[in-house]
């Protein structure tokens, strides 16, 4: 069983802007682990100019790009986002996972499974948390897969 993660915060849209609702800031109620989802969008997306007081929350996948698509880059962008998430104090090393998967020349899936406690309010039915997105290296952009990708289902 994992840690708690809920939390009501404002809600960001899928390019990091502030939503808004009624006139207002959205807020994350209907989604209490949206939170956790934007802090990981927001690392894995950034690199260490964008945090100038805490460099070390960027995953700097920018590193990796002209790397040909191979499992040796995978894997280290495996690592490099696992220890931003941890050091970020954003999951916990004992509740995440990270998988990274070339999906085509210039695509890496990124797959983080998060071990999370169900709670009554963010209406986990299993624990598990999957938060899926598509590292696209041509366009330097990492995209949010809002439906779970079949590979999940063969792993």
């Amino acid at each position: 069983m994992g840690s708690v993660y809920d939390e009501i915060d404002i809600h960001f849209s899928w390019n990091g802007d502030f939503s808004q609702r009624d006139g207002d800031l959205a807020a994350t109620t209907d989604d209490v682990l949206a939170p956790l989802e934007e802090q990981c969008h927001s690392i894995i997306k950034s690199v260490s100019e964008d945090w100038e007081f805490t460099p070390e929350r960027a995953a700097n996948l920018d590193d990796y790009i002209g790397e040909p698509n191979t499992a040796r880059v995978a894997n280290e962008l495996r690592d490099r986002i696992r220890i931003s998430l941890i050091s970020s104090d954003v999951v916990l090393d004992s509740d995440l996972q990270v998988q990274v998967t070339p999906v085509g020349p210039h695509n890496l899936l990124i797959i983080l499974t998060i071990a999370a406690a169900s709670t009554a309010i963010n209406k986990l039915l299993d624990n598990v948390l999957t938060i899926s997105f598509v590292y696209d290296s041509t366009e330097k952009q990492v995209f949010v897969l809002r439906k779970k990708p079949d590979i999940l289902l063969s792993i």
